[in-house]
């Protein structure tokens, strides 16, 4: 009896402190123990003892319910909420020793806790239930846009294993492009690559692995044989999806033939073109040099008479000279168009002052402008500089000097002059003429167009390849002109910074001040003796001239010269070949070699340049130009 009621004690010590009810009910309804905190809120006194169990839990229906419940025989648990707590109460039968039921025994948990925790763990799974909803819905509704747009588009979209060897999915597209049916992929396993041109296989099948291991998109095209026959060229944009464990592909296939073919046919044309300009930059060589060499013997004899005649004479020679110089200039023209055609013309970029070259320009033309009675203004100012390349900027003013004389009538003038603005300095070229109208003022800079003046000479190239020279240079060339008043021609180009002034040496043409052996190698007599004459002229020059390029190496071995001048065009040999054979022979090393040739065109000069030539004469031959080229070299 004495470890009973300790037993006794402890389980109630232990009832008081937990969050636990416990009760007894005999089998008449009276309670007749009880223990736990729950019973204050029942009695408001802690103890119900001695009470029937309908009026004690008469706050409580579901206790008093399920003490009925289990007061018939059976057992029953039950939750109730008692004084802003959730119990969990289980009543069942008790029995005495000898098994004789004598009522019921009750015992509640707080379970307030697990409920609120149950209830927030139903709260977070309804939220995730949503959640999923959600995102399943939007999936389904991005799968469907996917394949309205895969089914409606001309590429094909694809999913694939890396190495495009198993198929999930093809889009519709795929019947038009590959020309055969999805289904014979999908289902049986053949490779997307399967239909690949072979000599483009293993460069594709290297870029699929590369999608299937890499992070990136991959470009490649290829070409690809359909069952027709038929050959069609595919890009194809390929990349690994992130999310996918079996490490899939997408990719998209556009049909690109019609681009191919469209590239092949630009490029055949780009290749016929690039035929038709070579063909054309061959021919204007050709007839360059078959111009230029009856000019040089023209020319050269002028040079050579104008020497020899008294004066009574050299009138008469100077309108050969004028007439050949003219030819020469349209030649010139030709022969810059090609050049500015194929982009071939070089530029120098020199600080240059102003003075210079208008002087060099109002030289070539002072005594046109004299013989047709016009009035020259030129106005030399000596610190005003341009940056540019003195051969051409010479060039156009030249040009724009001789349309001036060519427009003005006689006792006209026709002024040049420069004037420096805030970013340029702009070269004016003005005349009395009769002026331009605003029709042919949008027509004077297009290429062959003469404005209706037939009857004047010229090929209509001159103001075009002036205004081509002037932008390539950094300038622009333009006109002011009306009807009736005269034209102002003006040349823009960048503002110079003068440089110390170099003393200037004059080459005499009557003598280098030295005895020079010269040794011409030409084939063509006419030319031969051309050169000989105007190096006549000169004192202290002996000259010898062989007519082929085997004969011209002997003479050169046996008495090396001061001086070698090779035409570039020797019959069957080439100024190349002379110029290899005397730089193999010791004593001729250091002996200058300049290349004479009728082709003007500046590739041929640099190539000749290049291969080791000390420099390049243009026929027909200037005898000032040769000299002066001699006078360096020396």
């Amino acid at each position: 009896e004495e470890s009973a009621r300790k037993a006794e004690t402890l389980l109630r010590n232990v009832v008081s402190g937990a969050p636990i009810v416990m009760f007894v009910v005999n089998s008449g309804g009276i309670i007749t123990d009880c223990q736990g905190e729950a019973w204050e809120y029942l009695s408001g006194s802690g103890n119900l003892s001695g009470f029937y169990f309908h009026e004690a839990f008469s706050r409580v229906p579901e206790w008093k319910d399920a003490v009925a419940i289990a007061l018939s025989g059976q057992r029953i648990t039950v939750e109730a909420g008692i004084g802003g707590r959730i119990f969990e109460l289980t009543v069942l039968p008790s029995q005495n020793g000898d098994g004789d039921e004598f009522g019921v025994t009750g015992v509640g948990f707080d379970i307030t806790h697990r409920k609120a925790s149950e209830h927030r763990v139903q709260q977070l799974n309804h939220e995730l239930e949503s959640k999923v909803l959600l995102r399943t819905k939007a999936l389904q509704e991005s799968e469907e846009r996917f394949r309205q747009i895969a089914e409606n588009v001309r590429d094909v979209f694809f999913l694939a294993s890396p190495g495009l060897v198993k198929v999930r999915y093809l889009s519709p597209a795929f019947q038009d492009l590959w020309g055969e049916s999805p289904d014979r992929y999908i289902k049986s396993g053949i490779s997307l690559l399967d239909r690949v041109h072979p000599a483009d296989k293993e460069r594709v099948l290297e870029q699929m692995n590369k999608a299937g291991t890499e992070v990136g998109i991959f470009h490649s095209e290829f070409r690809i044989r359909r069952p027709d026959r038929e050959d069609r060229w595919i890009r194809l944009r390929t990349f690994r999806l992130p999310f996918s464990e079996a490490r899939e592909v997408a990719g998209v296939a556009e049909d690109i033939t019609g681009s191919i073919r469209d590239r092949m046919k630009l490029i055949a044309s780009r290749e016929s073109a690039d035929r038709a300009n070579r063909a054309k930059s061959e021919f204007m060589a050709r007839m360059s040099h078959e111009l230029r060499t009856p000019l040089n013997a023209i020319l050269g004899f002028v040079q050579v008479l104008s020497r020899k005649l008294p004066d009574a004479h050299q009138n008469d020679l100077k309108e050969v000279r004028d007439a050949g110089h003219h030819l020469l200039s349209l030649i010139d023209d030709l022969l810059d168009l090609s050049r500015v055609e194929n982009d071939q013309l070089e530029f120098a970029r020199d600080n240059l002052p102003v003075s210079l070259v208008l002087d060099q320009a109002r030289r070539y033309l002072s005594n046109r402008a004299l013989r047709r009675g016009q009035e020259m203004y030129v106005d030399l100012d000596p610190d005003v500089w341009v940056m540019g390349d003195r051969t051409r900027i010479i060039q156009i003013l030249i040009n724009l000097l001789s349309n001036a004389s060519k427009y003005t009538p006689y006792g006209g003038k026709i002024s040049l002059f420069a004037t420096r603005l805030p970013d340029c300095v702009r070269i004016h070229v003005q005349d009395t003429g009769p002026g331009i109208s605003k029709e042919n003022l949008a027509r004077m800079f297009i290429p062959f167009e003469r404005l209706g003046e037939s009857n004047r000479p010229g090929v209509g190239l001159g103001l075009y390849l002036s205004r081509e020279l002037a932008d390539r240079m950094g300038g622009t060339l333009g006109v002011n002109s009306e009807e009736g008043s005269g034209a102002d021609f003006w040349l823009e180009l960048p503002i110079g910074e003068p440089v110390p002034e170099r003393e200037a040496k004059e080459i005499s043409t009557a003598t280098l001040n030295r005895n020079l052996d010269i040794l011409y190698i030409e084939d063509n007599p006419v030319n031969l003796r051309v050169m000989e004459s105007l190096l006549e002229t000169v004192d202290g020059i002996k000259f010898r001239g062989v007519d082929n390029a085997e004969d011209g190496i002997l003479e050169a071995q046996r008495h090396a010269p001061d001086i070698v001048l090779v035409d570039m065009h020797l019959g069957d040999s080439t100024g190349y070949y002379v110029l290899d054979r005397l730089r193999e022979t010791s004593s001729l090393i250091t002996v200058p070699l300049i290349a004479v040739s009728a082709d003007a065109m500046e590739t041929s000069v640099q190539n000749a340049l290049s291969a080791g030539f000390s420099a390049y004469i243009r026929k027909p031959v200037q005898l000032e130009e040769l000299l002066g080229c001699i006078h360096r070299l020396l």
